[in-house]
């Protein structure tokens, strides 16, 4: 939604891929395909390796916008105060209610065929094409909070810190407003009213970080 608009693009993921690096003490700040997918198709089936998979092959395309700066910060450990251990097995749960929530095809109406294919025939190749490219020089790569842990309330502040300009936390409706005003299309507000619901109810705070126009530059 941003590159279209020239916006730096600022993807706030985690350090799930760490674990892909041959030495994960430290995750350093290098660009995601740097380091290839897991090289067995098997070590793909385990939960914690596919998730990490799968952020590498979602990091890959934030790169591949380099018509615009693309800074990834990676924040391991953004929690609030004595969060409650079953916060994962929560989150799963009410995303997977929401999901359910959107508008669906029908299956009585589905006229074609499926093939149906084991992932291991699939996810390797695809990681694989994912990661060979040349990014470019405009993407800038970082990793905060490896060894310290950020409160919620204090992620914008920080940001403000690192980036050394202010910034806007907005409500996920009001930024879904601002960003179609200027110049996002229309149609992906299901989108993030699901990822509304979800941050709402891990969290209680469904905030969208969004960039004031004296830091675009950044």
């Amino acid at each position: 939604m941003a590159t279209p608009r020239g916006v730096p693009v600022h993807f706030i993921s985690s350090s799930a891929f760490a674990m892909l690096q041959k030495d994960t003490s430290e995750l350093s700040e290098v660009l995601p395909s740097s380091f290839g997918p897991p090289a067995a198709a098997e070590l793909l089936m385990k939960n914690a390796i596919g998730c990490a998979a799968s952020k590498l092959k979602g990091e890959i395309p934030v790169e591949r916008s380099a018509h615009v700066p693309g800074i990834v910060h990676r924040f391991p450990n953004i929690v609030e105060p004595d969060p409650p251990e079953e916060i994962p097995l929560i989150a799963l749960d009410n995303l997977l209610h929401a999901d359910a929530s959107l508008p669906a095809l029908d299956l009585k109406r589905w006229v074609g065929e499926l093939d149906i294919m084991d992932i291991r025939d699939v996810v390797p190749d695809s990681l694989a094409k994912a990661s060979v490219h040349d990014p470019g020089e405009l993407i800038a790569v970082h990793n905060c909070c490896s060894e310290n842990r950020c409160l919620l309330s204090d992620l914008v502040s920080m940001c403000e810190t690192k980036l050394g300009g202010r910034i806007d936390a907005l409500p996920t409706k009001e930024w879904m407003k601002m960003a179609i005003v200027l110049g996002t299309p229309r149609g992906v507000e299901a989108s993030f009213t699901c990822t509304e619901v979800f941050l709402s109810l891990v969290l209680r705070k469904g905030r969208v970080v969004m960039d004031r126009p004296s830091i675009r530059s950044a």
